[in-house]
């Protein structure tokens, strides 16, 4: 099988254990799950999750300006456009300025989030015996939500004069969770659990690392069970998972 060749070196495929330090300094691929050094917690619900990355989604239910332009006919028959302003409520993780509506009056905002979005990863993790560096564990996108649907709300009721809710595998805080108004918010947690990823990097001290490539230094990660070559047949869309030092 002709191997996989990156910046004129081949690549090498390897079990990731045990390490092979004779393969230091050459570019190698492998695979399997990543295990974190340590357990991530969500101080404001109060879980404790045994991820890579533990994600809290904030949304707030908000007004957002709609445009809307058209041209009218005046009768001397100027073509004037005429710019029509509609507001509806969504969910946004965002915080939305009101102040730059045309009527910011009557469809006003909350200045501020009421509750933040929290993001946490392990400090380490290892595929077998390679450790894989915080900018390679950043790669890692296969989320799921963690459902809260049967999470005790005691300890956020005590701590918040807003009621909550359960509202399917999230957390709501309002009044009504069928009539939202303006400044709820929507709780939700999702994880990165530990799940199979392939890796093409560098061998540096037993470790994966970022190797150089023209001007750059890359790495490649894919959540699942990818050979190298079928990583470097998608290398024309695979620009979200590499990472550029």
């Amino acid at each position: 099988v002709k191997p996989v060749r990156i910046a004129g070196q081949d690549v090498i495929s390897v079990p990731n254990s045990p390490v092979d330090l004779n393969n230091n300094g050459k570019l190698i691929y492998t695979h399997g799950t990543p295990i974190g050094n340590t357990e991530l917690q969500d101080p404001l619900i109060g879980i404790s999750q045994k991820a890579i990355k533990l994600i809290r989604k904030v949304e707030m239910f908000q007004w957002i300006e709609l445009q809307n332009s058209k041209m009218e006919k005046l009768d001397n028959r100027v073509d004037k456009e005429t710019v029509v302003y509609t507001y509806q409520p969504i969910w946004s993780e965002a915080l939305i300025d009101s102040n730059t509506f045309k009527n910011k009056v009557n469809y006003p905002n909350p200045v501020a989030m009421p509750v933040d979005g929290l993001k946490r990863k392990v400090g380490e993790a290892k595929i077998g015996d390679f450790i894989l560096p915080v900018e390679l564990i950043d790669l890692m996108t296969n989320e799921t939500q963690v459902d809260l649907s049967n999470y005790d709300l005691a300890q956020m009721q005590s701590r918040s004069k807003t009621k909550i809710t359960h509202e399917g595998k999230s957390i709501f805080a309002g009044e009504d969770i069928n009539k939202p108004a303006i400044g709820d918010i929507r709780i939700s947690l999702y994880v990165v659990a530990p799940s199979e990823v392939s890796v093409i990097a560098e061998q540096a001290n037993g470790n994966l690392a970022p190797f150089t490539l023209g001007d750059k230094k890359v790495a490649y990660l894919l959540d699942g069970r990818y050979t190298a070559k079928q990583i470097m047949e998608m290398n024309s869309w695979l620009n979200p998972w590499m990472f550029y030092v």
